[in-house]
């Protein structure tokens, strides 16, 4: 969501964030910027040197996180107020406060660490869009799985969610998929083997087989 009031307008170029009032601009913020949203009364710049905000005429970085460069890709704020942070790199994070911070990775089930986007699809549970993949995760449960090409997605690069009480709509990067929010499950059926390599054989010899095929082949 953009900020907006009646005399407030706020655009973003990708490289800087500027306020447009009725008779004059002001440049808040000279870093490239890539996600907007507004927690309270407060405007929230996600960018590539971090989380700012905009309050009171005052521009901000917001403090505690841990000592490394964010690159952030996308951002959510939930019902509780909790700031979500996709990030490019450094895995998903939500913050509260300076001193109540929560880190996504890889050894919470995160199948990348290069998020694109987030959307809660009921009470408990929330999607994130990687670059491997859909990650379902059950913020009550702390349980996840992960929605890809074997469930039917036509690439795991994801690209932009939406919620529409129904479904949850997919982007991908080979174009858009939807589905119903109360059968995303996990999968029942995995394959049963990884296939790694693939041979022919041809008067006691082998040779690669380049030809693609299906993990149920």
């Amino acid at each position: 969501d953009l900020y907006y009031n009646s005399d407030i307008n706020v655009f973003s170029n990708y490289n800087f964030v500027t306020l447009v009032s009725n008779n004059s601009s002001k440049n808040i913020l000279n870093i490239r910027t890539y996600a907007l949203n507004q927690r309270n009364d407060t405007l929230l710049m996600g960018s590539t040197k971090g989380l700012y905000g905009y309050a009171n005429d005052t521009t901000f970085a917001f403090k505690g996180f841990k000592e490394f460069e964010l690159y952030i890709t996308k951002l959510y704020v939930d019902s509780l107020k909790t700031i979500w942070i996709c990030t490019d790199g450094k895995g998903l994070i939500a913050y509260r406060n300076s001193n109540d911070i929560k880190y996504f990775g890889i050894e919470d089930g995160l199948p990348s660490l290069n998020c694109s986007d987030i959307m809660h699809m009921d009470k408990d549970r929330f999607a994130v869009g990687t670059d491997k993949g859909l990650w379902i995760y059950n913020l009550k449960t702390k349980n996840s799985f992960l929605f890809n090409k074997l469930d039917g997605l036509n690439s795991n690069e994801i690209t932009a969610l939406a919620n529409d009480g129904e479904y949850l709509w997919i982007g991908t990067a080979k174009g858009l998929v939807k589905c119903k929010i109360d059968e995303l499950k996990p999968n029942p059926e995995i394959p049963f083997v990884e296939i790694t390599n693939k041979l022919y054989e041809i008067g006691g010899k082998f040779f690669d087989l380049t030809d693609r095929i299906s993990y149920n082949q």
